[in-house]
């Protein structure tokens, strides 16, 4: 993968996992996976996006990217958002800037689990969506030693299903 290419897909990511999160009752559930379970939002919200790209994850690279991702949470992310939500309070005036670092910084998470990523292989899948979902999301929760029950990972996978890819311009101009 080229540095263009790299930059392209972690744009990609950024731009449907914006999507997605939005998507109704994502956030609610995420939020909660983040602040009770301490499961990376990101970790998971690339499980669905390769899902939505017919990819399937490994144990190993479910692996990689949490062990990656979880380093850059726990020393910066993390607490940041601690701070900010405190500031929210106590220093109203730090609040926006706080949340803007806060989104740089789930940025650069995202482009730590395509780094980290790109180092182990990714299978090919004609899996229908929600089920390959379903299933990259429990091995991602897997790689957080969490376990959730059924319906709880089909309705995060559903709803996060539904949340469409944006067409790149070369496979625009190719359907042409």
């Amino acid at each position: 993968m080229t540095g263009g290419d790299a930059a392209s897909s972690a744009d990609e990511f950024w731009g449907w996992s914006c999507k997605a999160y939005a998507q109704g009752g994502a956030k609610r559930i995420l939020l909660s996976l983040q602040d009770e379970r301490e499961i990376n939002v990101n970790a998971l919200l690339w499980a669905s996006w390769l899902a939505h790209n017919a990819q399937r994850l490994t144990p190993a690279s479910a692996t990689a990217a949490a062990h990656a991702v979880a380093a850059v949470s726990s020393r910066l992310t993390g607490p940041l958002r601690t701070a900010r939500r405190e500031a929210k309070y106590l220093a109203p005036s730090l609040y926006g800037d706080m949340k803007e670092l806060e989104l740089k910084l789930e940025r650069f998470e995202q482009a730590t689990i395509l780094l980290a990523a790109s180092t182990v292989r990714l299978n090919r899948s004609n899996q229908e969506l929600g089920e390959l979902m379903s299933d990259n999301l429990c091995l991602m929760l897997q790689a957080f030693a969490v376990v959730l029950p059924a319906d709880e990972v089909s309705s995060l996978a559903s709803i996060l299903a539904g949340t469409p890819l944006t067409p790149r311009v070369a496979d625009i101009g190719a359907r042409a």
